[in-house]
């Protein structure tokens, strides 16, 4: 997991804990960037651990930095969480065979 700050001054680690202050406790987040691959792009993965089916759900949110790039630090922990929160509304998807769903670039 590759932790860093992307040219739209999207600070990673601090998206990351500031999810973690703001999602249920059976929630685990990763917020991730791959600078030498796509650096413009960093993704949310959200997974929850559903104990009475033994059930992965999760689902990865790709970000494209640059459309983030005139919002606060601040601004944009609440957007993202706002999506979070959608796709947890909505029920996680199980983790497949191929993974967790990938939605479409925000």
């Amino acid at each position: 997991m590759t932790f860093h700050t992307l040219p739209s001054a999207v600070h990673l680690e601090q998206l990351k804990q500031d999810l973690e202050e703001r999602l249920p406790t059976n929630c685990t987040v990763y917020v991730e960037g791959s600078p030498a691959v796509m650096p413009e792009v960093f993704t949310v993965t959200v997974k929850t651990y559903q104990v009475k089916t033994a059930t992965i759900a999760g689902v990865v949110l790709p970000f494209v930095a640059m459309k983030w790039k005139q919002k606060t630090q601040q601004q944009i922990t609440e957007d993202v969480a706002a999506l979070v929160q959608v796709e947890l509304m909505k029920g996680l998807p199980p983790k497949g065979s191929e993974g967790f769903t990938r939605r479409t670039l925000h």
